[in-house]
């Protein structure tokens, strides 16, 4: 075999480059832009600070982008549209990417959301396989990018390792000072060109007329080893766990809502070794495949109607959420490909990726995607409830949610948590307003958890939700304000306060010929003198007051806190307050501050 020399990988370069100028254009762009964003930390007058949120939704919209932009050019270069509806093309894919830009969060909804758009991108160029003629056409365009995108990982992988640790190499042996962020920088520009350089390489040609064919010896060895003697077993034990588990169900007990995963699982090792070996099925020295098909769809379609009834009973019992949405998307799909494989002599693999691109449609469409529909379900669900059992003249009433049956308190308190964990805090602030419900329209005011939110409503106390017990407070003020001394006879000491009450944590100080220790107390601090008993309590409460979790500076004089004993009194300035107390009691949990305390003697 000749390996190819530093000219031909030149050349070849040069022909990706001609072949494929606008998704070059937009990996380049990206890398820039991820390259700036890492770099921001480092250079803030530069560049436009990036928060972790910003990385993860950026280089998600990066490669929306691309994949747009490539399957345009393949569409392009199979003579299906003209350069002009191209470029008007590309303007419609950048306005897209904006716009999902825009909309999307990193709340639990918008990762999935995100994670949707990313699968949604990722098959598009999979579709782009049926510009090719025929069956064959497809496979053979589609394992050509499974492959090369892998070897690329592989080969840009290490080739990521081995640079850096040239860098670690040149830091310890020459003593040279090289900043943190060389290191993801190398990754970034590896994996951003490099590693999309090589792969848009080994595209195959899109010629509008594609006549080839597949022999059996155009499957890779590979392929054909890892579909019969991995997955064709994951297949065959999963199988036989989920009938047992079907027969149980039958006639020993209720059914478990995490068997949806599993099922998928199952599908997917299954649809994948059938999409592995698809050119087989017609060979005689292959009848395996055949039989092994045929087996697969009749196995998959009672397990395709436990999983509807998995998934509907979870809807019926906690109401709509993204991820079952997502999960009846993909029941949808396994709906479609199990009879298929099991009654059509010779199926067409291209309704594996047909199938998941129109479900991702429909997850992501405005009114019946997912964020909407979910969103409609539970609020709709606890607006039920809190109308017909916890109002008084059209407002909420919170000693009548009190009194709710506990049946009714939990879909309400299910439906907060839903609105807490997969929406913004705004988003929940706005439902409160609707709904009449306690005011949370103070923006420095921010609860840890949704259990807080179902607190104030009255379907939860302190007492019934282990996660519901505490509220957090955190509370900060400028520190150049230390430097006002209470009083000229106290001596102060610079503090860093951490303690829990359960461990009883305690810290020492010295002023002047004294010691003293500082432990957490179940309202504040106190403060006792090393070899007496004489102990002055600080009190914290007033510094949370009924603030919740309040985030932000503070004026000074709002963090101040004093307490006395019987020979010296103590004050503490905090500069910064971090607390978790019992909505019960307000007793404290946990608390660590900073600051400084003066103490004077009596």
């Amino acid at each position: 075999m000749r390996f190819p020399s530093l000219a031909d990988m030149t050349v070849r370069a040069g022909e990706t480059l001609r072949r494929f100028p606008e998704p070059l254009v937009v990996a380049l762009l990206s890398t820039i832009m991820g390259l700036a964003g890492l770099w921001s930390g480092s250079y803030p007058t530069t560049f436009p600070y990036w928060t972790e949120n910003d990385y993860v939704l950026n280089t998600a919209c990066g490669i929306i982008l691309f994949t747009m932009i490539l399957s345009l050019v393949l569409i392009r270069e199979s003579g299906r549209i003209s350069r002009r509806t191209e470029g008007l093309s590309y303007l419609v894919a950048i306005g897209l990417v904006m716009a999902i830009r825009a909309s999307i969060d990193l709340s639990r909804s918008g990762r999935i959301i995100i994670l949707v758009f990313l699968a949604l991108a990722h098959l598009q160029v999979a579709l782009c396989g049926m510009l090719h003629t025929g069956r064959t056409g497809f496979w053979a365009y589609n394992k050509a990018l499974f492959l090369r995108i892998c070897s690329g990982a592989l080969f840009t992988g290490v080739l990521t390792i081995g640079l850096e640790l040239a860098v670690v190499a040149g830091e310890v042996l020459f003593d040279m000072h090289i900043d943190n962020e060389i290191y993801p920088s190398i990754f970034i520009v590896m994996f951003g060109i490099v590693h999309t350089w090589f792969f848009l390489a080994g595209i195959p040609a899109t010629p509008a007329r594609d006549k080839a064919t597949i022999e059996v010896k155009d499957v890779p060895r590979g392929l054909r080893i890892f579909s019969q003697f991995v997955l064709l077993p994951l297949v065959v034990v999963f199988s036989a766990i989920l009938y047992a588990y079907v027969v149980k169900v039958l006639f020993v007990s209720g059914m478990h809502g995490s068997v949806s995963a599993f099922i998928l699982l199952l599908t997917g090792c299954g649809v994948l070794a059938w999409l592995f070996t698809a050119p087989l099925h017609g060979s005689p020295e292959y009848r395996w495949v055949r039989s092994y098909v045929r087996i697969l769809g009749i196995l998959l379609i009672p397990l395709t109607v436990v999983l509807w009834v998995a998934v509907l009973q979870r809807i019926a019992d906690y109401g709509m959420t993204e991820p079952r949405y997502v999960v009846m998307a993909l029941a949808a799909c396994c709906t479609v490909i199990a009879p298929y494989l099991a009654f059509v002599r010779n199926p067409d693999i291209r309704i594996v990726p047909l199938s998941l691109f129109v479900a991702g449609l429909v997850t992501v469409a405005g009114p019946i995607g997912a964020r909407t529909v979910s969103w409609n379900d539970q609020t709709s669900r606890a607006e039920t409830v809190l109308r017909e059992h916890a109002m008084t003249n059209g407002r909420f009433d919170r000693n009548k949610a009190l009194a709710m049956p506990d049946s009714l308190k939990r879909i309400v308190a299910n439906t907060v948590d839903y609105v807490y964990d997969y929406s913004d805090t705004t988003r929940i602030t706005s439902w409160f307003s609707d709904i009449g419900a306690p005011s949370m329209s103070d923006t420095t005011l921010s609860y840890s958890h949704g259990d807080l939110y179902a607190y104030r409503l009255g379907v939860i106390t302190g007492e019934q939700h282990p996660r519901s017990r505490y509220e957090s407070v955190v509370l900060e003020a400028d520190v150049m304000a230390l430097a006002r001394v209470p009083d000229g006879s106290a001596i102060p000491f610079v503090f860093d306060f951490d303690a829990e009450a359960k461990v009883r944590d305690t810290m020492q100080v010295g002023i002047g010929n004294d010691r003293y220790v500082l432990y957490l107390a179940s309202h504040g601090i106190a403060v006792r003198r090393q070899g007496s008993e004489d102990v002055a309590l600080v009190d914290v409460g007033p510094l949370m007051g009924s603030r919740g979790t309040h985030q932000g500076e503070v004026p000074l004089s709002s963090l101040a806190a004093e307490g006395k004993a019987s020979t010296f009194l103590v004050t503490m300035l905090f500069t910064r307050v971090t607390a978790s107390r019992a909505m019960r009691d307000s007793t404290l949990a946990s608390m660590s501050g900073s600051g400084v305390i003066y103490i004077r003697q009596k």
